[in-house]
């Protein structure tokens, strides 16, 4: 099957063949399966040897019946899963962060963006706190995710291309090094007000991977190969003036 040469899902449907396997061979305990999703390499050969070890079969693994906590255990598992895998390759909520985008999203607002669009991107950090981007939650500075496994940058293919003046939402660049205590603010910035040794002398520097670093959305005007100009407070791309998109601004307070 197709899915299996793919990243992230082929790893949760290896988790359901084990804990199959494990039925089938007389083994339909929660911590069994555990062990043998945790420690398959040394639990699956130890148990082959065991002499109560036999093969009955789906049908006959069937007839055990689960506790009122198995069940509820396997429900929130379930449920966790197959809302990972959709906000992973299908669709996530996001909300905005920033006011670069005011009068047409403020501040605060929902928004669902499909990842099918441009292709979604394969985690660089696979093992992470369901539901959680880079901080845990209640917390200011417990990072959500462990580097033990790390893919590298890839995105699948997707049903188009970024076009002249599509929103988008992308990792902010300049989130790829956080100072902990004061994460709102652009650690680079920090740096040239403070200098370098005075920040890493007194403060919590730590990088951040890209799938980690903060969500932003942003109006692309210009796409690779394209010329941008600014002129008289209007935009031109490739020579023609780039139309103003309605409640756009030419000054701040």
């Amino acid at each position: 099957m197709v899915v299996y040469y793919i990243p992230i899902i082929n790893f949760i449907i290896g988790i359901g063949i084990i804990a199959e396997f494990l039925k089938s061979f007389g083994y339909p305990k929660f911590y069994q399966h555990l062990l043998g999703i945790l420690f398959g390499p040394i639990y699956l050969p130890y148990i082959a040897f065991q002499p109560e070890t036999k093969f009955i079969g789906p049908e006959e693994a069937k007839k055990y019946k689960k506790s009122g906590a198995r069940e509820w255990a396997d429900a929130i598992v379930f449920a966790v899963i197959a809302a990972t895998i959709i906000r992973t390759f299908f669709i996530e909520a996001f909300t905005i962060p920033t006011s670069s985008m005011e009068k047409s999203l403020l501040v605060g607002d929902y928004l669902f963006v499909s990842k099918l669009s441009y292709g979604p991107k394969l985690p660089n950090t696979p093992i992470a706190f369901p539901f959680a981007h880079h901080t845990l939650p209640l917390t200011q500075d417990v990072k959500s995710y462990v580097e033990w496994i790390k893919i590298p940058y890839h995105r699948l293919p997707g049903f188009g291309d970024i076009k002249n003046n599509d929103v988008v939402v992308f990792n902010y660049p300049d989130g790829d090094t956080v100072v902990v205590q004061h994460q709102d603010q652009s650690y680079y910035q920090l740096v040239r007000e403070h200098g370098r040794n005075l920040i890493w002398a007194n403060l919590d520097v730590v990088a951040r991977p890209v799938d980690k670093r903060e969500n932003y959305i942003k109006r692309c005007i210009g796409i690779p190969g394209d010329t941008l100009e600014i002129i008289n407070q209007e935009v031109f791309i490739n020579g023609r003036k780039n139309p103003l998109p309605e409640h756009g601004q030419f000054s701040y307070t």
